[in-house]
């Protein structure tokens, strides 16, 4: 996801679903939020997950120091990569 794109998902819908459970999981893939944060779970958990949020026409970010499994180095970034392309956008939003 670039920049510009998460920018105007939220600029479409404010209101961005924080999932820290499977639950969360769910719900946010239903509901109307366009942007899913994940703030916990680990890695091995990402790749179905971003694959239906992306079939919605939503957005997916990861914390990377929240989600086990990825670290917020070089190694973890570029496993990030591995499972989705857009993932490795990530960096770019700090911009």
């Amino acid at each position: 996801m670039t920049k510009q794109e998460f920018l105007r998902l939220a600029h479409r819908f404010p209101v961005a679903a924080a999932l820290k459970s499977n639950d969360d999981i769910e719900a946010a893939l239903t509901s109307e939020a366009l942007l899913l944060f994940m703030l916990k779970g680990d890695a091995f958990q990402l790749e179905p997950i971003i694959e239906q949020a992306h079939k919605q026409g939503k957005g997916f970010v990861v914390h990377v120091d929240l989600v086990s499994g990825i670290g917020k180095d070089r190694a973890g970034i570029q496993y990030s990569l591995r499972v989705d392309h857009n993932l490795s956008q990530l960096a770019m939003l700090r911009d």
